[in-house]
């Protein structure tokens, strides 16, 4: 009786926890996540979602669906998974085109000429801790690697940037000759490098990190006045696949002033049952064939939340049994989205 009780009542949180939903997933019609986008930074980039209802008027995510293009050319560029990147400053708009979806949204960019300085907090932590360089099979375990220690996930962000600029001659980062730094050319594996090629070279993250060492390399110490990341919101926070389906996740951080902004590509993903669902670097989520539910963690700046996976059995047609109280309800719910029959009274 207890082991039925605590079965029930652990159901009931499961169903709590994934409440939030999908704030974007309630449209009848194909819509576009979000509606504008406004980029104020020449590496940053902005993850756009397709949302369209599918069988069974299930939403669905369509994203990689869509032809994506620009009016004018020359502001950004969208890639086929999504993601916008900037090219200049301006003013354009973002159009989708496929079968049976012609939409399109607004897109500013501002502040690709004249950049505001790059954050070693909140810009230069996230690309060495995305890198896998400050984690514990790497320069972030207590003894360091091959003489170079960083706190672990970037915990110490004053310690690694000393860690950068102090030790070993000065060489990891080089101010006066921004090329020569060992963090760019290790991490790129222009020079040889014990942990592999980390960085792809003339990428966004690869740029951002010669930026922020050719303006000084600068730490940026937390003030009063100083906007820090307090929170990261996902998208969707829970969804239901079937076998062999898609979803991109969208991660957005959300600072002390309110101000919101994608970190899609910043964001570390993690499943915790890959036979039922994996997801890759940047955050596409592939079902697996084995019914169930995965959690997928993510992670950007020490704050952490999960999108929940759901695989339910294929081609089972659910009785929902009468509700006794208000518990069984959420049970039955659980049960019918699981694709599970919940067995009969003993």
């Amino acid at each position: 009786m207890i082991l039925r009780c605590l079965h029930v009542v652990c159901c009931a949180v499961v169903v709590c926890s994934c409440g939030s939903g999908l704030s974007a997933v309630g449209a009848e019609r194909p819509a576009i996540v979000p509606e504008r986008i406004t980029i104020d930074r020449p590496e940053a980039t902005e993850q756009l979602l397709l949302w369209k209802t599918g069988t069974a008027d299930r939403q669905v995510d369509a994203t990689r669906e869509v032809k994506w293009t620009t009016v004018p050319e020359g502001i950004v560029r969208v890639d086929t998974r999504g993601r916008v990147i900037p090219v200049s400053d301006g003013e354009a708009r973002i159009q989708a085109t496929g079968e049976g979806i012609s939409l399109s949204i607004p897109v500013t960019v501002s502040g690709f000429a004249r950049a505001e300085p790059v954050s070693f907090r909140e810009e230069i932590i996230p690309i060495l801790t995305k890198a896998r360089c400050n984690s514990g099979g790497c320069h972030g375990k207590a003894e360091g690697q091959n003489g170079f220690r960083l706190s672990i996930f970037g915990f110490d962000t004053e310690a690694d940037h000393a860690a950068l600029l102090k030790e070993s001659r000065g060489r990891r980062v080089s101010v006066t000759s921004p090329d020569d730094s060992l963090l760019l050319l290790k991490g790129s594996a222009r020079v040889p490098h014990g942990g592999g090629r980390k960085i792809e070279p003339g990428s966004l993250r690869d740029r951002r990190l010669r930026r922020w060492i050719a303006e000084g390399a600068r730490f940026d110490a937390p003030t009063e006045e100083t906007s820090t990341v307090q929170s990261i919101e996902i998208e969707p926070a829970d969804q239901s696949l079937l076998a062999g389906e898609t979803q991109q996740i969208r991660v957005v951080a959300v600072d002390s002033t309110g101000n919101r902004h994608c970190v899609t590509a910043e964001a570390e993903f993690e499943s915790n049952a890959e036979a039922i669902a994996t997801v890759d670097e940047r955050g596409l989520v592939t079902a697996g064939d084995v019914p169930g539910e995965a959690a997928v963690l993510v992670r950007f700046l020490g704050h952490v939340s999960v999108c929940r996976i759901t695989l339910p059995r294929p081609g089972v047609n659910f009785s929902r049994p009468p509700e006794q109280n208000f518990i069984d309800g959420h049970v039955w719910n659980r049960l019918e989205r699981l694709g599970i029959e919940p067995s009969g009274l003993s």
